[in-house]
């Protein structure tokens, strides 16, 4: 392991010592069991995300994957006193099993965008059919819930595409050190604030798997999600904000402010390629965090630095501010609020993205001229 992500081995028995201080022996664990999976795949090459520019490693859903199934596993069977209800089995499992679709793709790289969309849809029909209190049956907002979920059918579609698309939201953002593990992270301790007592295990496990994670990704720069990471924190995010806007446990609004940055990111792109003619499944690298990550470059930072500030400086603007402002406001019930909160987060977003497009369109200019 300590080869592939770059590592001397003592970092690598720092960074062990490290895991086991964050995940325990569960945490210790997976990243054996992670360090195994590598050997039959996984790698990534240089520049894909245009921003890393190493060889890497896309399984790190890995080490996020074991350490739920390790840890969320000894809790249901062996600690009485901490008793792990049917919700948090089924959404372990349902957020593996979307992991699993991405896995594939990570160490063969032989399932095109198309399938894995159609057999994550095929999943989350799945799992809306087998706990239907997973539908989507409130926003919050009595307007948008007469116009949008007013039938059975909606409520279910509503669900499944909602889930499909927060899961490449997550893949989408992977893009910089930090990123989306770390929205990861602030995205499951705010659930954790508003959901059930046993809900509350899960989303804290969440934010543990990925603050593992991070260690190797910040250290070595080297450690992606992959899909399948990406796809299981989307899933595992998503099924426990359904839950929390269908209790009412808090704002619609709040909830689409933690889940800001990859939701806003894929939609913009969306919204980007449709408008030149593209499917919205092609990859680019037109993402605010490959424009961030050109502007920071640029003022002198080393590329694994401008990455990693990159990642986490967008992790911490756009889901760990609004985390922070609930955290101390302890209000998340009051609508007008958070939606003039969610309103500045895309006019942040936007007039970043248009700032620092037009700023490297400008750039590269004279550099195109000479060639």
């Amino acid at each position: 392991m300590h080869s592939s992500l770059g590592l001397s081995k003592l970092r690598l028995i720092f960074l062990l010592v490290a895991s086991l201080a964050v995940g325990g022996l569960a945490g210790l664990m997976a990243v054996a069991l992670c360090a195994l999976v590598m050997r039959f795949g996984g790698s990534e090459s240089p520049d894909k995300h245009g921003i890393s520019l190493l060889q890497s490693v896309r399984v790190g859903g890995v080490l996020i994957a074991i350490y739920l199934a390790l840890y969320i596993g000894y809790q249901y069977l062996f600690l009485n006193t901490s008793p792990v209800t049917s919700d948090v089995l089924f959404c372990t499992v349902a957020s593996i099993s979307f992991f699993m679709v991405g896995l594939q793709e990570d160490l063969k790289g032989n399932l095109s965008a198309v399938v894995r969309f159609i057999l994550m849809l095929a999943l989350a029909g799945a799992i809306i059919w087998l706990r239907p209190d997973y539908r989507l049956v409130s926003l919050g907002v009595p307007l948008l819930d007469e116009l949008l979920l007013g039938s059975y059918v909606a409520t279910v579609v509503f669900a499944v595409l909602g889930l499909v698309f927060l899961a490449n939201a997550f893949n989408t953002a992977d893009g910089a050190n930090g990123l989306a593990s770390g929205v990861g992270v602030f995205c499951a301790l705010g659930l954790a604030l508003v959901l059930p007592a046993d809900m509350q295990l899960f989303m804290r496990s969440v934010a543990v798997s990925c603050l593992l994670f991070l260690i190797y990704n910040l250290t070595s720069g080297r450690f992606f999600l992959g899909d399948g990471g990406a796809y299981l924190l989307g899933a595992a995010i998503g099924l426990c904000a359904i839950q929390a806007s269908n209790t009412a446990a808090a704002s619609t609004w709040f909830l689409l402010s933690l889940l800001f940055y990859p939701v806003a990111d894929l939609t913009w792109s969306v919204i980007r390629r449709i408008a030149v003619g593209r499917s919205p499944l092609t990859a680019d690298n037109g993402h605010l965090h490959n424009y961030v990550f050109d502007y920071v470059s640029q003022l002198g930072f080393t590329p694994k630095r401008a990455n990693t500030s990159t990642g986490l400086g967008l992790a911490i603007l756009f889901s760990a501010v609004p985390l922070a402002l609930f955290y101390f406001s302890r209000s998340s019930g009051d609508e007008l609020n958070w939606l003039a909160i969610y309103a500045s987060m895309w006019a942040v977003y936007l007039l970043m993205w248009v700032l620092l497009s037009t700023w490297r369109t400008i750039k590269l200019r004279p550099k195109r001229l000479e060639t």
